[in-house]
């Protein structure tokens, strides 16, 4: 029974490499039950670790981390920094940064203990990532860098070309898009000379060239985005390249396209059970329909800005502060858009130059709110 589930964990690897997640689920999880008959308790552990991923992009997200949950406490040594490093990637799939977060400042802890110079590249890389999502941009900055040079002295390139993709990405949540920019063509130079599908790293190269001002530049590649992800059937990151291609199309003139766009990333974030996501996919249709026209409600596009913010999302939450802001002035409902953009004003001294500016802007439309002309330019 052991070999058998062995080999059925190696089928669902294939599997899952060929984006076939169904098949890759059947056979994983046929491989956990032949474990769970022999009873090789770390055997089902290990098992569980590859079966956690597929689980979430199946769709199926809280099954994905209670898996994953169990493997971690059930392994120790290398492969218990396995399992918490996919636990990690789960958690942060799901917006759960701070928790992400934990699990893999403990991996790293004990990692640097030891000479597993791979596996601490690994988790310093996610870390990285979960870092500049909640916002710790120096941390993020320090661990991606020592991940690039662990990789480096590995001569692991293709992961060199990822780190580098990363540290684009955290120099533009810094405000630093030319060089986010040179990080990007540097990552895709190595990608592409590879052979690799650059598939979701396009998502944000988009977004640096949004913030650059070139919208339609950003638009096409989130097309090609989205081409690649339908083509290699990888649905966690087809939504989220929906989403990207909502956001861009927005900016390029193309209201129809966006909500277009924002409706279908919504549905697949709700498929897949990421709530942090679905408000963000809802907040980009709530956008795309205001500018189309739509009669849109302040209290529910308040309720948006609190999901956003609650999955720390603090950017589109600000954004959907303002929008609730606007449309309560429109609506003469005065109280309700001073609550609404003073909460977003509140971020005029953030070091986050994207935040300070829909902060300003809340902070012009409260003083419009109050009749006071002075600081409105």
């Amino acid at each position: 029974l052991r070999g058998e589930a062995l080999a059925l964990r190696a089928l669902g690897l294939a599997a899952r490499n060929d984006n076939d997640i169904g098949r890759s689920l059947e056979s994983l999880s046929r491989a956990v039950e032949l474990a769970q008959m022999c009873g090789d308790v770390p055997l089902e552990m290990h098992l569980k670790t590859t079966l956690g991923p597929t689980l979430l992009y199946a769709g199926r997200s809280e099954e994905a981390v209670s898996v994953l949950e169990e493997a971690v406490d059930g392994l120790d040594g290398v492969d218990r920094t396995k399992a918490t490093l996919q636990l990690g990637g789960v958690l942060a799939r799901l917006t759960r940064f701070p928790e992400a977060a934990e699990l893999l400042s403990g991996a790293a802890v004990e990692l640097e203990k030891s000479d597993e110079s791979e596996w601490l590249a690994h988790v310093l890389t996610n870390l990285g990532l979960v870092d500049a999502y909640a916002g710790d941009l120096s941390s993020a900055e320090n661990n991606t860098l020592r991940a690039r040079v662990l990789y480096e002295r590995l001569g692991h390139e293709s992961s060199v070309g990822i780190t580098t993709h990363n540290l684009g990405f955290i120099a533009m949540r810094n405000g630093r898009i030319g060089e986010a920019l040179q990080h990007f063509d540097a990552a895709e130079s190595i990608l592409d000379g590879l052979g690799q599908d650059l598939g979701e790293l396009l998502t944000d190269h988009c977004e640096a060239l949004m913030l650059a001002g070139l919208y339609e530049d950003a638009m096409a590649v989130a097309q090609r985005c989205v081409a690649e992800m339908v083509r290699d059937r990888m649905e966690v990151g087809l939504a989220e390249a929906q989403l990207m291609l909502s956001h861009a199309a927005f900016l390029a003139g193309d209201h129809e396209a966006a909500q277009l766009a924002a409706k279908e990333a919504l549905e697949a974030f709700i498929d897949q059970e990421r709530p942090g996501w679905a408000a963000y996919a809802e907040f980009s249709g709530l956008r795309a329909a205001a500018s189309l026209g739509a009669e849109i409600n302040e209290v529910h596009a308040a309720d948006v800005a609190d999901r956003l913010e609650a999955a720390r999302m603090r950017l589109a939450a600000l954004a959907a502060r303002v929008i609730a802001g606007r449309i309560a002035l429109r609506h003469g409902n005065l109280d309700f858009a001073r609550n609404e953009l003073q909460l977003a004003a509140a971020a005029r001294r953030s070091r986050r130059v994207d935040l300070r500016v829909n902060a300003w802007t809340a902070q012009a439309l409260l003083r419009l709110a109050e009749d006071d002309g002075r600081g409105v330019l």
